[in-house]
Formats: C-alpha cells, structure tokens, sequence
C-alpha cells in the first residue's frame, strides 16, 4: 500500500483460493455444495482487506479467483498488465517447504513482469 500510494499507483489487491481433490471427492458421491463456501469464505477475507485498504486507496481494486495460487496470480498480472506483482511469503523452510511447495517461488520464477517478495511478519 505504501508503496502504490508514494508513487500514486493503481493496487489490485489479488486473492486466490484452491480446492483440494477431497472438495470435488465428497461433491461428486454426496449431494453436497463444496465450492460456495470456500467462495463465500475467500470473498469475506477479500472484502474486510479492501474495506482497510480503501481508507487509504479509495481507488484500489480487487480480483478473486479459484485454482492454483501461483497460476492465478500470474494470470492476473498478465490481465491486469501489471507493472509489479508483490507477493508475501511464509518463509518455510526445509521439509515444510518441500512438502508445501512455495507460491512466491513459482511467481519469483515464473513471471513476466518484476516480482517484490515480502516475507510476512508474526501472526495475530
């Protein structure tokens, strides 16, 4: 934020949620509805960021996507014709990292526009 309101740029404010193959799993053999309330819940995270956000930069915008983290924020770089993608990271390290793998990696690597990763602080 501070770095789009210093040089008076648009923010786009992305946020993307992935469901698991045990979502689609217990859709497929039960009649349940799994991807609303990953949705609702995702719109609710995105919306209380740009409610704080927008006290700042009333004009920032945000954009919402299902699938794979590290592709969707690649697509909406591309989309939006980003100048910069700023992306936060965990900091894991070793097996953690491994196992989980590393969306700012794969963005850091992948890009095609500048990458400014933000290793995030202590947790609430």
């Amino acid at each position: 934020m501070d770095l789009a309101e210093r040089l008076g740029a648009h923010l786009t404010i992305m946020h993307a949620y992935e469901l698991s193959s045990y979502y689609d799993a217990v859709a497929a053999f039960r009649d349940v509805e799994t991807v609303p309330p990953a949705e609702r819940v995702a719109r609710e995270r995105l919306e209380a960021t740009m409610s704080a956000i927008r006290t700042t930069l009333p004009q920032a915008s945000a954009v919402l996507c299902c699938g794979a983290p590290w592709q969707q924020i690649l697509a909406a770089a591309v989309e939006t014709h980003a100048d910069l993608v700023v992306v936060g990271t965990h900091g894991r390290r070793g097996v953690s990292h491994m196992l989980l793998g590393s969306v700012a990696e794969k963005v850091l690597r992948s890009s095609p526009v500048p990458v400014l990763s933000v290793r995030g602080g202590p947790g609430p």
